[in-house]
């Protein structure tokens, strides 16, 4: 069973690092007290490629590896975190980029297009072993794809290398409707239009109060669904190295992975967008 129980006192701090190699990033790098920083939790060994974050609710967040079909629960009070479900035993493979969840059915997909539909597990049960349905969005020429949401019926498909010209230096979503199979570009933004954007390879995305919030880069971008209308914030290289994974909650708070280069995976909550303005 992979289970970690990742917040503990930090006066065990260094036991835990000796021990488990995780633990809460606590301020004691030679950082200021004063200065400020979002919580953040080292995630284990086997979320070290984690790439996408959905939310079941407002108690447990669900996330994967970049290599396996294996789908975690992380419960938000004490960030532990179990693996509920995987792709067949032993796990399928492929390159996975994305999870959703409709809160009864977990898609999981993989750069290429193609979505695992998960079948039908508990979200409180542990190591249950599932088939999946595979779901082609068609999206293989259009782009290599990280990112994966669901809303109303529909996936949301974030571009993140075009291999299609037209995508090219634009944020590009695409939508794949479930119940006719068919797929097309939700919206798709020129880059001189998102003041602040530093480049397009989006990497995640939630929606939230008629919102699209995208990970681009090292870029948070909103996206107005009514007029399409954008605000761009950084993410700070300090504390994002590779940001793959977003899960905004009904408060405003918001969570975000990262898959960390070789490291720990790392995850990182925000209470509302106005600690993004902060400065050191």
């Amino acid at each position: 069973m992979e289970k970690r129980l990742l917040i503990l006192p930090i006066s065990t701090l260094l036991i835990v690092v000796v021990a488990l190699g995780l633990t809460r990033l606590a301020a004691e790098d030679n950082t200021p007290t004063d200065e400020f920083r979002p919580s953040q939790w080292r995630l284990p060994g086997f979320l070290s490629e984690a790439s996408g974050l959905a939310r079941v609710d407002e108690n447990y967040l669900l996330s994967h590896n970049d290599e396996k079909g294996k789908v975690y629960r992380i419960r938000l009070e004490d960030i532990q975190i179990d693996k509920i479900a995987q792709i067949g035993k032993p796990s399928l493979h492929a390159d996975f980029e994305g999870v959703a969840t409709d809160g009864q059915t977990v898609y999981l997909s993989n750069s290429g297009g193609i979505v695992y539909r998960l079948g039908s597990f508990s979200f409180d049960g542990e190591d249950q072993v599932v088939e999946a349905e595979k779901i082609d969005t068609d999206l293989k020429a259009a782009c290599e794809l990280e990112g994966l949401h669901y809303l109303d019926g529909y996936l949301l498909l974030p571009c993140k290398s075009p291999i299609d010209n037209v995508y090219r230096k634009h944020l590009t979503v695409f939508e794949h409707h479930l119940a006719s199979g068919r797929t097309d570009v939700r919206f798709s933004i020129h880059e001189d239009d998102i003041a602040g954007l530093g480049n397009t390879d989006a990497t995640a995305i939630d929606f939230h109060d008629g919102v699209y919030y995208i990970i681009s880069g090292r870029n948070l971008v909103l996206v107005n669904a009514e007029d399409l209308s954008t605000v761009a914030y950084k993410l700070r290289k300090k504390f994002h190295d590779r940001p793959e994974g977003l899960a905004i909650m009904a408060d405003g708070s918001l969570y975000i992975v990262d898959d960390s280069n070789g490291g720990d995976g790392i995850l990182t909550r925000y209470q509302s967008l106005d600690e993004l303005k902060l400065k050191d």
